[in-house]
């Protein structure tokens, strides 16, 4: 069919803008070359003479506007939206900034709170360490005398049960007699027992068992082994006297000991404590120098989102008033759609002017001006 002749590069020129446009949209490929490509065949043919499948067409690009349109309307939105809750945001920027600060300082009071108490704890540490290794040596010093104490009486009770049990209990094999008779010497010597006495008593050890009298023989036996009882009660009572002091010195010791213990657990402690400390100062100097850095982004942030805005209302603009606006003239294309307006007829100048003239003569005489 024919189209006016004023509309002879209007129609290719709005359906090329129409398919770029379609390129610009979230439709998908596919769709998107499906409808660009139907666009001359579809928009740019005369809306009488299309057929129902280019009529679908037509509505499903307009349906792809349509959404197309909406989306950049939500663009401009959230962009003013971003905007708008940018715009007074220099204030809570620079509060920002205040609470950062108080944060760092609260921080570095923390850190050297933790590590003036970890210095503390290595003085007590220190003291704790000391007397433990003052207590021991007590112990060590105390218990010398008693350690020498048991060491004679296990040594007298050892000569008691292994030396003179065996001879006075029968006869022990010559060399054995011998070695058990120069033990029992050396403690009487040792314990300081009667040597007159133990001279005698000897005489009778060397008898045979059988051959022992019971009268004076007896005596002296009963007075040897007397003696040895009496020095090995003596130790006994020496050792019993010490007992309590030699508890009272280990119960120092362990004092000492778990005194430090728990010193070197809370010198842990506060150590864990004062990297826990130093870290969390270290995070809060970090976050000063990103509220300082938000507050002095805060203009270019600010023009970045008034630029965003700007170019999503021309984006809009362009889109609307080009290939939406192309869309809507050939959605319903006719022959008289891009026809230029009939223009205004013009008065003859010289018609007119005959007619004034005619009407000047046709005057009634009566009203012809006077004669002067």
């Amino acid at each position: 069919m024919k189209r006016p002749a004023g509309s002879k590069n209007i129609v290719p020129a709005k359906c090329k803008e129409v398919s770029n446009a379609i390129y610009e949209t979230d439709t998908p490929e596919r769709v998107q070359e499906m409808l660009a490509g139907s666009v001359s065949c579809t928009l740019g043919a005369l809306k009488a003479s299309r057929n129902p499948l280019n009529e679908r067409f037509v509505v499903m690009i307009g349906e792809v506007f349509a959404a197309h349109k909406a989306s950049l309307e939500k663009d401009v939105s959230e962009k003013e939206a971003a905007l708008a809750a940018l715009t007074p945001s220099k204030t809570s920027r620079e509060e920002a900034v205040e609470a950062a600060k108080a944060a760092l300082s609260s921080a570095s009071e923390a850190l050297d709170k933790a590590k003036q108490e970890v210095k503390n704890i290595a003085v007590t540490v220190k003291e704790a360490t000391a007397t433990l290794k003052t207590k021991t040596a007590e112990q060590g010093e105390g218990d010398k005398v008693l350690e020498a104490i048991e060491q004679k009486l296990a040594k007298i009770q050892g000569v008691e049960k292994d030396s003179l049990g065996p001879i006075l209990a029968g006869d022990p094999e010559p060399e054995e007699k011998r070695t058990m008779l120069q033990a029992i010497m050396e403690s009487s010597k040792a314990f300081g027992f009667d040597s007159s006495l133990m001279e005698a008593s000897f005489k009778v050890l060397e008898k045979a068992k059988d051959d022992r009298g019971d009268g004076f023989d007896d005596t002296c036996l009963s007075q040897l082994k007397a003696s040895f009882a009496k020095s090995i009660a003596g130790l006994e009572a020496e050792l019993a006297e010490g007992a309590p002091g030699k508890a009272a010195r280990a119960a120092a010791v362990e004092e000492a000991a778990a005194a430090k213990a728990a010193a070197e657990k809370t010198q842990e402690d506060l150590k864990a404590a004062a990297d826990k400390a130093k870290e969390e100062k270290d995070a809060a100097a970090e976050g000063v120098k990103a509220a300082k850095q938000s507050l002095d982004d805060f203009l270019p942030d600010l023009k970045a989102a008034g630029d965003a805005l700007d170019e999503s209302k021309v984006s809009l603009e362009d889109f609307t008033e080009g290939p939406l606006a192309s869309y809507g003239e050939l959605k319903d294309l006719t022959e008289d759609t891009f026809k230029p307006p009939e223009p205004e007829p013009e008065e003859d100048e010289p018609a007119a002017k005959k007619a004034r003239t005619d009407g000047e003569a046709d005057a009634p005489a009566g009203n012809a001006p006077a004669a002067a």
